[in-house]
């Protein structure tokens, strides 16, 4: 057991925070940090990460430290994803703008190297309209084992979707990857070189582009297989897409302006429906508490007191009443019922000079 001075640190810790966070600046030092978590983890780790760290900082914290109201907790969750919106795109502008690695393409075993190798593009990225090179080694001798020693075709595509299609035959239809969009709804470029040689040698292919966008690239070689069919086989980017990144055309805040209605779209989506999600369920569980807690007005159990037995025998009504201030007695003369102490009968005016009640057989008249 921690020693009595470290346990009271402890509280005096919780509560001077929580008198932090009650105060203008603190809110505001509380709404930041919400929302610099929440754009730190949507850049560096991804939005599906980011769920679970906005759920602890934007629900979790705010409730922890006094927040239990569910419009306050609505309005710190919404302020913090309109301010980690802009903070993540600028984060995402300046990592699309840093250029991507070489890209290879798929090793066959037994080889320990790929037919298409060390592919690049020069320059990465560029503010105006111009060239881009587009640079591969293609090396036969990595092809499957019993497939042709040659390779056919080698092909280049461009395009503005990170999904874009990968086999030649469609991209001759026109038949674009749903993800992409319907034929026609983005650019797409390609061109082929009749390569038809053993050895290995570089190919390059210059692409000139302009405007304001992201680009999307990836290279293909068709040789013969084992069976003596064409197949295909393009670079493999390490990005989770079938195309690598790159290049980058547009000034920095053309870049911004182009991606921030996205990323506003991925965070609203992701991490922002969960947290409104989340804020619902908790909702409902504190008013069910509230309810459960309130339980059922209190309904007073009335006093009875029975009426004095009469002279002759009956009981008085068992009816709620109040109890008497003192003791009854009954007038001698008319069987009124008097207070003990009282110098005349209220009724006749008799003198009460005796406490002598009436026969057993003569009713207690009531007043």
């Amino acid at each position: 057991m921690g020693s009595p001075s470290r346990c009271s640190s402890a509280v005096q810790l919780r509560s001077s925070i929580k008198a932090f966070a009650a105060k203008p600046l603190g809110r505001i030092a509380l709404l930041l940090f919400i929302s610099l978590a929440l754009a730190g983890s949507s850049i560096y780790l991804g939005y599906l990460i980011a769920i679970p760290v906005f759920l602890l900082t934007g629900l979790g914290l705010p409730i922890y430290l006094g927040w239990n109201r569910p419009r306050t907790l609505f309005l710190v969750g919404l302020a913090a994803l309109l301010v980690a919106g802009p903070i993540v795109t600028a984060g995402t502008v300046n990592l699309l703008l840093t250029p991507s690695p070489a890209v290879n393409g798929v090793v066959f075993a037994p080889h320990t190297q790929s037919v298409l190798q060390n592919a690049t593009v020069h320059p990465y990225s560029r503010a105006a309209a111009g060239n881009f090179t587009f640079t591969v080694e293609v090396t036969p001798a990595f092809l499957p084992n019993g497939s042709g020693p040659k390779v056919l075709v080698v092909v280049f595509f461009l395009t503005t979707c990170p999904d874009a299609l990968t086999y030649f035959h469609q991209v001759l239809v026109r038949n674009h990857n749903s993800s992409c969009g319907a034929p026609g709804s983005y650019p797409f470029f390609s061109s082929n070189f009749s390569y038809n040689g053993s050895t290995p040698t570089p190919v390059t292919f210059v692409a000139k582009v302009g405007g304001v966008n992201v680009w999307w690239w990836t290279i293909g070689v068709s040789y013969l297989n084992s069976s003596g069919k064409v197949a295909w086989l393009y670079l493999l980017p390490p990005n989770g897409y079938t195309t690598a990144e790159g290049p980058v055309t547009g000034e920095y805040l053309s870049l911004y302006l182009l991606i921030l209605p996205a990323i506003y779209f991925t965070v609203f989506i992701y991490p922002g429906l969960v947290f409104f999600i989340g804020l619902l369920v908790y909702f409902f569980l504190k008013s069910r508490q509230r309810r459960r807690a309130g339980g059922a007005p209190a309904v007073a159990v009335p006093q009875t007191s029975a009426i004095p037995t009469r002279p002759g025998g009956g009981t008085g009504s068992t009816a709620p009443t109040s109890p008497p201030s003192r003791p009854e007695l009954a007038c001698p003369k008319c069987g009124a019922v008097v207070y003990k102490g009282e110098s005349r009968c209220w009724k006749c005016g008799t003198p009460l000079t005796s406490t002598e009640t009436p026969p057993a057989d003569q009713p207690l008249q009531s007043s």
